[in-house]
Parts: structure tokens; C-alpha cells; sequence
């Protein structure tokens, strides 16, 4: 019996210090350990394991799926942190970078403006959150204070789906300084806007100078039209069909240009 006990305890070392190639990574049902992360997902732990993901020592990550407040070693779409902190579970050499991943919502405060996970931002100042050099010391780091874009919203940064009617320089924007603001519209029909509405889908039917667009100076202003059968239009969308031209003096700003009748 006490040689049987110890071929058992033998055999289970074996086990620990090599793990036999049979073993595969679950390919489902996060959490758990995989070779790699796939996209959308990230890990809060690497190991090292031998002959499993590869020939000799390779690195085994423990995947989850993201979720709010959640200390990730990797960012995710979808998703902005708001705080760092060192952590060797993210590494197998050392100390590593560890966010803690937030689901942005109006008027979180986050370490990035928001603007690739279609928020924008109205504030900013030094947090010393975001890095870890400087995590701690007030006056390194900006901060922003994202906001969902809805109209009429003041906002320091423009956003696809929106134009903008109006400008001013506002030192919320900038650190150490000031940074264009932009009232943000929902574009619709007869709208006067700063831009001709061409990226959202809109054309428009006239156009003049105004100081609303640019900070101290003038620039175009257009008048905004929904491009349906029966409305001219200065810059027909690509592919829509116009039975009629003229010479308008309304297109382009102290010259002529074309108008098109839509059909």
C-alpha cells in the first residue's frame, strides 16, 4: 500500500510541472483561460504555461468579458477607464498598466474625451488619474467630463450625426488655455449650419458669410435642405437624381453657381 501511495503522489507531480499537450483552452464560456484574447474581450491575469499554447513556456491568459468598473489589463471597445494602477497579474516581466474600465454614461468623468464610443465631452481639467507616472500628482493628466450628444448641446468637440451652429472659445476645453466650443445641432431641414451637412446626408440651397463658425472671424454658413423629389439644391447627394439646372447666385459666396431640381 505505501508504494501504490507513492507512485500516485509521483505521478501527480508529473502532472504540475508539465502539462500534457491534450489539454486545449476553452473556445467558450468566458471566463477562462485561453491561448489568446479574442476581440471584445479582455484579462486580469497572464500566466505562463508549457507545451499548451505552443511549443515551451507560452503565455495563458485568464479572458473575461468586460463590464462596468471592472480592473482590465486591456481596453475594449465600447468602454473608457477612469483610473490606473500598476499590477504584475497584467505581466509576465514585471509591473503593468491596469485600467479600470468604465461603460460610458452622461457625465461620467473618464480619461478620454469619448469621442470613439460616440460621446463627446464639455469639461476638462488636471486629474492625475490616467497615467502611472503621474497617477496621484493633480496637474498632470486631463480628465473629461464626456456628455451624450443630444441638440443644442455646448460641447468641445464635434461628432458624427450632428452639425454645428455656433462657436466660442472656452477655456473648460483646454488645459492651460482655451479650445473651441460648438453648439451641436441635429441637422434638419432649413437649418442654418457651419457646415454644408453633405456627411450627414443633407445638402443645402444657400450659403453666406457669418461670424457664428469661427472664433473672430467670417466663414461660410450654410442653409441646410433634406434632399427629396422637388428641392433645388446646391450640391446634389452623389447618385440622387435632378431634372433641372440654373444659375443661382446663392450656391457660392459673391459668384455663381448651379442649383439642381431633385426627382
Amino acid at each position: 500500500m505505501k508504494t501504490l501511495t507513492l507512485s500516485v503522489l509521483a505521478s501527480c507531480l508529473f502532472l504540475v510541472h508539465a502539462l500534457p499537450t491534450s489539454i486545449t483552452a476553452p473556445s467558450t464560456g468566458l471566463p477562462g483561460y485561453a491561448c489568446s484574447v479574442p476581440s471584445g474581450s479582455t484579462y486580469t491575469q497572464v500566466e505562463y504555461v508549457e507545451n499548451l499554447c505552443g511549443s515551451g513556456l507560452q503565455p495563458y491568459y485568464l479572458v473575461v468579458n468586460p463590464e462596468d468598473s471592472l480592473w482590465a489589463c486591456l481596453q475594449v471597445d465600447g468602454f473608457v477607464y477612469d483610473k490606473v494602477q500598476a499590477s504584475t497579474a497584467c505581466s509576465l516581466t514585471g509591473s503593468a498598466i491596469q485600467y479600470h474600465l468604465r461603460k460610458p454614461v452622461d457625465l461620467l468623468w473618464s480619461c478620454g474625451p469619448g469621442t470613439y464610443n460616440g460621446f463627446v465631452y464639455d469639461d476638462v481639467y488636471d486629474g492625475g488619474f490616467c497615467s502611472l507616472d503621474n497617477q496621484g500628482l493633480e496637474g498632470r493628466d486631463p480628465f473629461y467630463r464626456i456628455r451624450e450628444p443630444v441638440d443644442g448641446l455646448a460641447s468641445c468637440a464635434q461628432i458624427t450625426g450632428f452639425v454645428h451652429t455656433q462657436v466660442w472659445n472656452a477655456p473648460a476645453c483646454a488645459l492651460g488655455g482655451s479650445y473651441t466650443m460648438y453648439t451641436l445641432k441635429k441637422p434638419v431641414d432649413g437649418l442654418w449650419a457651419c457646415g454644408p451637412g453633405t456627411y450627414n446626408g443633407y445638402s443645402y440651397d444657400d450659403v453666406v458669410m457669418s461670424n457664428n463658425c469661427v472664433f473672430g472671424e467670417e466663414a461660410p454658413y450654410y442653409h441646410l435642405r433634406e434632399p427629396v423629389p422637388g428641392v433645388w439644391v446646391c450640391n446634389p447627394p452623389s447618385g440622387f437624381p435632378y431634372s433641372q439646372e440654373r444659375t443661382v447666385d446663392t450656391c457660392e459666396v459673391g459668384a455663381e453657381g448651379t442649383q439642381y431640381l431633385l426627382s
